[in-house]
């Protein structure tokens, strides 16, 4: 579950709690793998949480962002039901479908407006693996707690 007022997302009944005060150590006590992601520079360190289970009965699995020690995202994909954990044996009506659950899994947490709100902690989107060029994609829900121009800040000073 996403909480309104923090962007915390709580999983397996509230004993896995991510949010922008998570670190890597605690998410490696958790038994996170490394993940794959922005690798743009060595302090970019994904890490990967598999099998989640939200209060409103989905699977998910949470790739973490982080660049240093902040959490700066968590990309969450649902993988139960009919939803594949990776791009094998892709399809695009198998994908908006799952597209269509981040949706509506967000909008039941967050209200009909999620989308236009712009809390103090983040945002939320729903990204979704239809694409121009027809390249298979996964669809996601990203709860961003800093923007990217902001790592990329942070980088450039890092190299000044």
């Amino acid at each position: 579950m996403i909480d309104p007022s923090t962007g915390d997302i709580s999983f397996n009944g509230g004993a896995v709690r991510l949010g922008p005060a998570t670190t890597p150590a605690q998410v490696e006590s958790l038994g996170a793998a490394d993940g794959e992601g922005p690798d743009l520079v060595p302090s970019m360190r994904p890490k990967l949480l598999r099998g989640l289970r939200s209060d409103l009965g989905a699977v998910f699995d949470a790739h973490l962002d982080f660049f240093k020690d902040q959490l700066t995202a968590v990309r969450l994909m649902a993988v139960n039901g009919n939803y594949p954990p990776d791009l094998k044996d892709w399809d695009l009506t198998r994908e908006m479908s799952r597209h269509d659950f981040h949706c509506l899994w967000v909008r039941k947490q967050l209200g009909w407006l999620w989308r236009l709100r712009r809390p103090d902690w983040g945002r939320v989107q729903a990204l979704c693996g239809r694409n121009l060029d027809e390249t298979p994609r996964l669809s996601i829900v990203k709860v961003a707690y800093v923007e990217f121009e902001a790592i990329e800040d942070a980088v450039a000073r890092d190299f000044a």
